[in-house]
Parts: structure tokens; C-alpha cells; sequence
């Protein structure tokens, strides 16, 4: 970890900076939120189509099955049209390529984080910066959740575990510009000890950024503070 005195972001900044800061902030928390949602209309989508298209498919062939065990033929219809395969993958494929932006825009307000923090100010063109990153953060998230839903398979208590356990992996990834699982293990070995502490933190940000159900106008200040206050926390281990 880099050395030097912490100090808690925003602390400190002239007025220029604050309005700076901010300013950039506001523009990267609109993107940030815009594919945050559009993400997950999407994926509902996706799922509302391949229900709808593949559901008459499952039954006819049920039927066709049960047809065929009596001794009787049926001629299925529509069941070959590729159109039908053609939407869903069309469908998934979209959801898919938002999800890659996602990672790429996610893993730019870290660079934005943690530049803000060393160096009181940032740029929302930092974002460029980490587009070969997208991918990388891409698959460590995914494994994030895998890993996450099998502890909770386990339980609730191994799933909070490991929750904790691998937080900061989008910061050591974008950091130490590393694969998938070396963000993951750096994450896990930075935690260490500090699970407990880790985990209430967590728990309160997250009571504060409750606070956008209530204010939604609240979006423009708390996503940039919980990006700052995770950079704060990661240089802080």
C-alpha cells in the first residue's frame, strides 16, 4: 500500500476544487446511474423474452412428447423458426454489452476515486484510462457473486464473509491493473483482519445511501461519497 498521512477526501480542498470536484463528479454519478438502471430494465427484459418465447416452445414439446407415448403423431409448428432464438440472443447479447460498459464506467469512477484522494482532484476522462480494464472488471464481478452466492448457500454468515472478505477487489484491480483472481486474492489479503470493522462500515454507508429512495436528488452527493469514502478505506488498510 502506498504510505503517507491519511486524510479523509473533500478535507482540505480549496473552493475551486470543491466545485471542480464535484462538478465532474455530478456528470460521471448521471452516466453511472443512467446504466445502472438501463442494465437492469434490460435484464428484466431479457428474462420477460426468453420466458415469452421459450415457454410455448417447452409446453408444445411436452405435448409433442406425450402425442408421441400414445402412439400418435403431431406436426409441431414454429417450434423451428430460428427468429424466435434469433430474439433471445439478441436480447441477452444487448443486456450483455451493458453489462461490459457498466464495468468500464464502474472501474473509471474508481480510477477517479482513488486519483481524488492521492491527489485532490480528478477528471471524468480518467474513465478512458481503464478501458482495457472492462473486461477484467467484467469477470472479477462475476466471480464476486458467484463466490458470494455460494457462501450463502452455506449460509448467511459465510456469505457475509466472503462478501467482506473480497469488498475491494474493483480498487485493486484498478490500482495494481491486475487479472480477475489476483484482484480478488489482494482483496482478500488486504481484509484480513479487519473483517468485523470492514463489515460495520459497510453496513452504515449502506443506511446512508439509503437515503436516495428518500431524496433522490441525494444520487449527486452520495455516489461520489461512497467512491471517495472506499478509496479513504481501501488506502486505509
Amino acid at each position: 500500500m502506498k504510505q503517507g498521512e491519511l486524510r479523509v477526501p473533500a478535507i482540505g480542498w480549496t473552493a475551486q476544487q470543491v466545485v471542480h470536484n464535484w462538478g465532474i463528479w455530478a456528470v460521471f454519478t448521471f452516466l453511472y446511474s443512467f446504466l445502472l438502471l438501463l442494465r437492469f430494465f434490460t435484464l428484466l427484459r431479457a428474462f420477460r423474452i426468453t420466458f415469452n418465447v421459450a415457454s410455448p416452445f417447452i409446453f408444445e414439446q411436452v405435448a409433442y412428447v406425450t402425442e408421441q407415448l400414445s402412439g400418435d403423431t403431431v406436426q409441431l409448428l414454429g417450434t423451428s423458426d430460428t427468429g424466435y432464438w434469433k430474439t433471445i440472443a439478441y436480447a441477452w447479447f444487448l443486456w450483455g454489452a451493458l453489462e461490459l460498459l457498466y464495468a468500464w464506467v464502474a472501474a473509471g469512477g474508481v480510477k477517479m476515486a482513488l486519483q481524488a484522494y492521492q491527489e485532490n482532484v480528478t477528471h471524468i476522462m480518467l474513465i478512458s484510462q481503464v478501458v482495457h480494464l472492462s473486461v477484467y472488471n467484467l469477470v472479477a464481478t462475476w466471480l464476486y457473486y458467484c463466490v458470494v452466492a455460494l457462501g450463502l448457500v452455506c449460509g448467511v454468515l459465510p456469505g457475509i464473509y466472503f462478501a467482506v472478505r473480497f469488498w475491494f477487489f474493483q480498487y485493486a484491480l484498478v490500482e495494481n491493473e491486475c487479472l480477475p483472481l489476483d484482484a480478488l486474492r489482494y482483496s482478500w489479503r488486504l481484509t484480513s483482519g479487519h473483517v468485523i470493522s470492514l463489515g460495520v462500515f459497510i453496513f452504515l454507508l449502506g443506511i446512508v445511501l439509503s437515503g436516495i429512495k428518500i431524496f433522490p436528488g441525494s444520487i449527486f452527493f452520495l455516489i461520489p461519497f461512497s467512491f471517495l469514502m472506499w478509496s479513504y478505506y481501501y488506502f486505509r488498510l
